[in-house]
C-alpha cells in the first residue's frame, strides 16, 4: 500500500519543524516497510521562513510543496491533488508522532475497513508552565487522553482534532467534493488572521457522508508543542470563538440545526456575572456564545 504522510505548516518555528521532521524519519515498523512518502506543504510562509523550511525539507529528503493561497484548507487540498495514496496521516508541524504511530495507522487501515478518520491521544508540552486556571482549558489546544477504542458514524458525531489524524483516499476525495460544492465552508478554514477550526469537522463528516466512521484509537500518540502565546489568555478566548463560529458556519453547510436558542440573553447574563464575580472560565464561555452569535449572524447573511 501507499502512505503519504504530508505536513502543513505556515511560519513554523524551525526547531519545532525539525522535532516534527525527526519523529517522522524515526518511525518503526513491525511489520514490512511500506511505501512511504513524505511531504511538505509550505503555505505561503514569510521569506526567512520559507527559506528556513525548504531547507528542512531538503536536509531530510522530504518533498516540498509551495501553496501560495494562505489558510490552512487551501493547503488539505493542495496535498490531496498531489498525492495517490491510500491512506493519509496529516501532522502538524509542531505535533511529534510516536515511534510506531505511522505503523499503528496501517494497521488500523487493515483492521478497521469501517473507520473513515482516525487519530490518538494528544499530549501537550508547555514551553512553560501555566497557572491551574489555565489548565483547565487546554483542551482548546487539542489536548486529549484516549484510553480505549471509540468510533462512531453518526452522521452528526464528534469530530476529532486535525493534528496527526489519518484519512483515507476516499474521504479525502469527499472532502474535496463537499469543499467545491459549498464555498461558504472555504470561511471555517484557519488562516494567519483567524483561530477557525471548521476544515477539521468537514473531513471527520465527509466520512460519514460516504457511511464511514470516525475513530480514535490508543495506539496513536502524539505530542503537541506549544509555544507560550499560545497558553495566553487572549489567545485562549480567539480559539473558544473561533471554534464556535466555524461550528456554527458548518452545521448550516450541513443541514444541522444551529445553536440559537437565547444566545444574546445567555451572553448578557453571563457578562453581568462576570462583572461581579469575574473569573476566566466565564470569560472562555461567554467568547463561545460570542462565537455562536458571529456564526448564526454570517449564516442567516449569507443564506
Amino acid at each position: 500500500m501507499r502512505v503519504d504522510v504530508i505536513i502543513r505548516t505556515y511560519n513554523p518555528r524551525a526547531d519545532y519543524l525539525r522535532r516534527v521532521l525527526e519523529s517522522i524519519r524515526a518511525q518503526k515498523y513491525l511489520t514490512d516497510i511500506p511505501d512511504v512518502q513524505v511531504m511538505v506543504v509550505d503555505n505561503n510562509s514569510p521569506k526567512e521562513s520559507a527559506e528556513e523550511i525548504q531547507h528542512l525539507s531538503g536536509e531530510f529528503g522530504f518533498r516540498l510543496l509551495q501553496e501560495k493561497n494562505q489558510g490552512s484548507i487551501h493547503a488539505y487540498i493542495r496535498g490531496i491533488h498531489e498525492t495517490n495514496a491510500d491512506l493519509l496521516i496529516w501532522p502538524d508541524d509542531d505535533t511529534v508522532l510516536a515511534p510506531t504511530y505511522i505503523d499503528e495507522a496501517i494497521k488500523i487501515y487493515h483492521e478497521k475497513p469501517y473507520v473513515g478518520v482516525w487519530g490518538g491521544s494528544i499530549k501537550l508540552e508547555l514551553e512553560k508552565p501555566v497557572p491551574g486556571y489555565i489548565r483547565l482549558h487546554l483542551s482548546l489546544l487539542t489536548e486529549c487522553a484516549v484510553d480505549r477504542e471509540e468510533w462512531s458514524n453518526y452522521r452528526n458525531c464528534h469530530s476529532i482534532a486535525g493534528a496527526g489524524f489519518c484519512v483515507r483516499r476516499s474521504v479525502a476525495l469527499k472532502y474535496i467534493e463537499n469543499y467545491n460544492a459549498s464555498p461558504i465552508l472555504r470561511i471555517t478554514g484557519r488562516t494567519d488572521k483567524n483561530l477557525f477550526s471548521g476544515e477539521d469537522w468537514v473531513f471527520c463528516l465527509s466520512a460519514t457522508d460516504i457511511g464511514l466512521a470516525v475513530g480514535r484509537f490508543p495506539q496513536l500518540s502524539l505530542v503537541h508543542l506549544i509555544p507560550e502565546r499560545r497558553t495566553k489568555e487572549d489567545y485562549l478566548l480567539k480559539v473558544s470563538e473561533g471554534h464556535a463560529f466555524s461550528l456554527q458556519v458548518v452545521h448550516a453547510v450541513r443541514g444541522f440545526s444551529l445553536v440559537d436558542f437565547r444566545l444574546k440573553e445567555q451572553y448578557w447574563d453571563l457578562l453581568l456575572r462576570n462583572v461581579f464575580k469575574p473569573s476566566f472560565d466565564k470569560k472562555i464561555k461567554l467568547a463561545r456564545i460570542s462565537g455562536f452569535i458571529k456564526g448564526l449572524q454570517f449564516v442567516k447573511k449569507h443564506n
